[in-house]
């Protein structure tokens, strides 16, 4: 169990694999982006956690489980502290207002 910053991302961070003429935006877990929102949409993005795990995350009164099916956040965020990426879905659930980009949550794997 630890606290961390959280961001959150959506298929709106794909313009830079559009920009290549891939257009299922890939996650590290093979999964598309767009699948995932429309599917699952509760997931998170973790350096720290095997693929599959489940989390739990809470901020404030607010909390839920999310699957670990990317990699993330980036490696100069995460040396700056931001150890989970949440999907904007799970975001909005936990944390609120999208626009303040960043909330502190608490994270406990719950298992696979």
């Amino acid at each position: 169990k630890f606290v961390t910053e959280a961001s959150w991302y959506s298929h709106e961070s794909c313009a830079y694999w559009e920009r290549r003429g891939v257009y299922d935006c890939p996650t590290a877990s093979g999964k598309s982006l767009y699948w995932l929102e429309s599917h699952q949409p509760y997931f998170a993005a973790s350096w720290d956690y095997p693929m599959g795990t489940r989390l739990h995350v809470r901020h404030t009164r607010h909390a839920l489980t999310v699957e670990v099916t990317d990699r993330g956040p980036a490696k100069r965020l995460v040396n700056q502290g931001r150890r989970l990426d949440l999907s904007k879905a799970a975001f909005q659930a936990v944390c609120g207002d999208l626009a303040q980009g960043t909330c502190h949550v608490t994270v406990e794997a719950v298992g696979r």
